[in-house]
């Protein structure tokens, strides 16, 4: 290979050297690790209602309930109160409420090997439903969230995998720069030796014509 060539080549894996990282953290910025994050009723008999939308190929999201104080201090709550609120989860089809689909409630049995109580589900969009009995009605008055998050740590370990691969690349684009200047510096340096022994020796020609 050309010492032009060596070198082109070495400036382009620098230059995905740069690219790679930089594209996944921008992709990355752009993920919705938590696409609700919403202060919400629990007001006692009446169905409650929000949309949301993913963007996550395939992920573990966990469906939450928070207040800004303990049960325990919520008068008439008991620890069991989190237990009897009924969620259900679709997978909405189109913009209509009516082209909905079940994917998920908090009556599905987990595994044991689970320990987040949400669903599992592609990119698109849901519809999150709840209703709140009376045994959890108490809730309401401490100011209520609900929160639908996924996990982001194992795009964050991935993204050290990036990096790692960036420096690989980094080294081996300076390798092939170096190689492909230290080719051409030696073919200048070549061209320059022909230096004579005797310099100011003239050949003559002895021999009779």
């Amino acid at each position: 290979m050309e010492a032009k060539a060596i070198i082109r080549a070495g400036f382009i894996v620098l230059v995905l050297s740069i690219l790679m990282p930089l594209a996944y953290t921008r992709w990355l910025k752009n993920r919705r690790f938590e696409p609700v994050n919403m202060p919400v009723t629990l007001a006692e008999g009446e169905i409650h209602a929000t949309e949301f939308e993913t963007n996550l190929f395939y992920a573990n999201y966990s469906v939450t309930f928070q207040t800004d104080y303990s049960d325990l201090l919520l008068p008439g709550c008991s620890p069991r109160a989190w237990g009897d609120i009924h969620w259900t989860v679709y997978r909405v089809s189109g913009d209509s409420v009516p082209g909905k689909d079940h994917w998920a409630s908090s009556d599905d049995e987990i595994s044991p090997d689970w320990f987040i109580i949400g669903f599992h589900g592609p990119v698109g969009k849901y519809r999150l439903e709840w209703i709140i009995p009376p045994k959890a009605a108490c809730l309401n008055a401490g100011h209520p969230r609900l929160i639908v998050q996924a996990d982001p740590e194992n795009y964050e370990e991935f993204a050290g995998l990036i990096w790692f691969v960036s420096v690989l690349f980094d080294g081996a684009g300076f390798i092939l720069v170096l190689r492909g200047l230290g080719s051409m510096l030696l073919r200048i340096l070549g061209m320059g030796r022909a230096v004579r022994m005797f310099p100011d020796l003239v050949l003559k020609n002895v021999l009779p014509l």
